[in-house]
């Protein structure tokens, strides 16, 4: 029992040393990685990003619109797969789709499916509610580019659209160059 007691006093100091240790302050992580600041710093393309939200009825994304506003992202929040049809398969479809994995219409492998149809390239990352790995195994190989659960750290949701936005619009510049 005292063992267990001290276990459970020394875990938190071991896991704040460890990720001291284990990554480095956002700023000097940021310029190691080549990374943009999101947010009054502009992107390194002249577009703006666009990004957006399908979630059920009454299980809103609020909190994350919130934080991807904050970042200088445009956002768009429909309710449904049918509703978003229109602006993935015009013209200029957003730049990110974040989706719930069960939407009143469809499932996240729809949305995949769909953004890979679209005339632009799409990053579509699935919100699940819960930690599962399974899901996430599921998405990442059914091609999404990320699974996250919030709430995220501002940190972390950087970190994820840093990547996402980083690989889009590499894709898009490659799909604009002439052959």
């Amino acid at each position: 029992m005292i063992a267990r007691n001290l276990s459970i006093h020394l875990k938190p100091i071991l896991v704040a040393e460890f990720s001291a240790r284990a990554s480095p302050a956002p700023e000097r992580h940021s310029q190691n990685r080549g990374y943009w600041p999101l947010g009054p710093t502009p992107h390194p393309a002249s577009e703006n990003i666009s990004t957006l939200l399908l979630h059920e009825l009454g299980d809103s994304l609020d909190a994350l619109q919130s934080a991807l506003e904050a970042q200088s992202v445009n956002v768009c929040s429909l309710l449904s797969f049918q509703e978003a049809l229109p602006l993935l398969t015009g013209p200029n479809p957003p730049h990110l789709i974040f989706t719930q994995p069960k939407l009143p219409d469809g499932i996240w492998a729809d949305v995949v499916s769909l953004a890979m149809m679209a005339p632009k390239p799409i990053n579509v990352i699935v919100v699940g509610r819960l930690a599962d790995v399974g899901l996430y195994l599921q998405t990442i190989t059914g091609g999404a580019f990320d699974f996250i659960v919030p709430p995220l750290t501002g940190y972390e949701l950087t970190h994820v659209l840093r990547c996402a936005i980083e690989s889009v619009l590499s894709r898009r510049e490659l799909q604009a160059r002439p052959v």
